[in-house]
């Protein structure tokens, strides 16, 4: 079974994971973009303490299997 881990970059955003899957984004005091990318996609954009994160996450079939990955982009 994996473990879940916690990452802390700042100190009001917390980016949880369980094993290499990305788990749950907790943000405080933040600004949030959401963007419907098209029928199985969606984007959001946090920005928090001078910091962008970009979450992409989405359906690769509608029956089983989801993806959702977060990017520090400064």
């Amino acid at each position: 079974m994996s473990e879940p881990r916690n990452e802390k970059p700042t100190d009001r955003m917390e980016i949880r994971y369980h094993g290499n899957e990305l788990d749950e984004v907790v943000a405080r005091d933040a600004f949030v973009h959401i963007e419907k990318m098209d029928d199985g996609r969606w984007w959001i954009g946090i920005d928090v303490d001078d910091r962008h994160y970009a979450i992409n996450l989405g359906v690769v079939n509608r029956r089983a299997k989801t993806y959702a990955f977060i990017e520090d982009q400064g």
